[in-house]
């Protein structure tokens, strides 16, 4: 087990593909069951789809496994080819949804455009794997290798084929143009929040138990495909006229053997059909139901005469606490006069400085004045009231002192 921790992607499948060791398949998909499953749950948003999704591109992968382990380098790694087909199964899914998935996407960009909270996951992860699919095929490697698979750079170069500097080199171009179709998109992230992110959230477990189920399904479609081939190959070697009877026997069982894949292939089709119609029935029953209360719900506010007379105490009760309002406001004012008028009275009854030395009347203080000097009202005391025509105040007294 440790010999196969060691190998490369290339490796396990070359030996997968020339010797048929299921043990090689077994260790690519325990590797890579978390990226794929996680790049594909991202893009349909349901975890029996992510999974179906991963079975059908580890599947895929086993049927493909000789001419793919022909190009590979022997230290190639599976991971972009993993994620550009996973890419490939979702849209194949999301086909015939694609309108609604496209109305949500543009949905979620707008309200991340509008949203001014700092940069998370929450943010990143609908237009995520959108800004992967721009990057060209060597970048896109290349940060795959460093971010969700969280190797070195010298691992990174290894895969690659190329130096640790030049590796390091791709993934900081990587992430400077991933930075900038963010901010396009109005997520402004930092290169270094941008790969933190990424890092920590970008690959998640796995359900337990899947990739048990896609290595032993995938492996199994893979040696069914082989051994037609291996028959058919060694069909050739023989005499074609001596093995006919062989060779349509052989024949029509390949063919049953492939009419038998693609009958389970379609009765799965069909129940997941059959299920996202259920769902859509179901949700169109609730809305129905919803709608018909909202209408009932009306109907009787419109009928009911109580409704009626419950919007009219309301606007009464709207008005009284309008009316209550103003009392409070005339008792404000009220309470203010009568202070008013207790100071103004407090000042009238304090004692005046009046000079008694010579009394009003007598000689000498006529003698003082001068006969046609107009006369000159002496102090007076005036309390507030209502005037009246000529300066006189009704309700309240008033003192005048004149000469003789």
């Amino acid at each position: 087990m440790n010999e196969m921790h060691e190998k490369s992607d290339a490796q396990l499948l070359r030996d997968y593909a020339d010797r048929g060791n299921e043990a090689a398949f077994r260790e690519i998909v325990m590797r890579h069951t978390d990226l794929v499953y996680s790049a594909a749950l991202r893009r349909v948003n349901s975890s029996d789809l992510a999974g179906d999704i991963a079975q059908s591109v580890f599947t895929d992968l086993s049927r493909k496994a000789r001419p793919l382990a022909d190009k590979l380098a022997d230290n190639a790694s599976l991971v972009g080819w993993l994620y550009r087909s996973t890419r490939f199964a979702a849209l194949s899914q999301l086909r015939p949804h694609r309108r609604r998935f496209a109305h949500e996407r543009q949905a979620m960009e707008q309200l991340l455009t509008n949203s001014e909270t700092a940069p998370g996951w929450d943010r990143i992860r609908p237009l995520l794997d959108e800004a992967m699919d721009n990057l060209g095929d060597e970048d896109r490697d290349a940060l795959l290798l460093r971010y969700f698979k969280n190797h070195d750079f010298r691992a990174v170069g290894l895969a690659l084929g190329v130096s640790d500097d030049a590796a390091q080199k791709r993934v900081s171009r990587a992430v400077e143009r991933l930075r900038e179709f963010f901010a396009k998109r109005g997520v402004t992230v930092g290169a270094s929040g941008l790969v933190v992110v990424i890092s920590a959230n970008a690959v998640q477990a796995a359900p337990v138990g899947l990739a048990v189920t896609i290595s032993t399904a995938a492996a199994l479609a893979g040696t069914t495909i082989a051994a037609s081939t291996a028959t058919i190959t060694a069909l050739k070697l023989m005499s074609t006229a001596t093995l006919k009877p062989i060779i349509v026997a052989s024949a029509t069982i390949a063919a049953s053997i492939v009419i038998v894949v693609q009958h389970n292939r379609a009765d799965r089709l069909r129940e997941q059909n059959e299920s996202l119609q259920a769902q859509v029935q179901k949700a169109e029953t609730a809305s129905a139901k919803l709608s018909e209360r909202l209408q009932t719900l009306a109907r009787v506010q419109e009928n009911d005469p109580r409704q009626a007379e419950l919007l009219r105490l309301r606007g009464e009760a709207t008005r009284l606490r309008g009316l209550e309002a103003e009392l409070a406001k005339l008792r404000e004012e009220s309470l203010r006069q009568q202070e008013q008028s207790r100071a103004a009275s407090a000042a009238e009854a304090a004692p005046r400085n009046v000079d008694h030395s010579r009394p009003a009347g007598t000689a000498a203080h006529n003698a003082g004045m001068n006969e046609n000097q107009p006369v000159v009202p002496g102090p007076r005391s005036v309390r507030r009231g209502r005037h009246l025509p000529g300066g006189f105040l009704v309700g309240q007294p008033f003192q005048i002192f004149l000469g003789p």
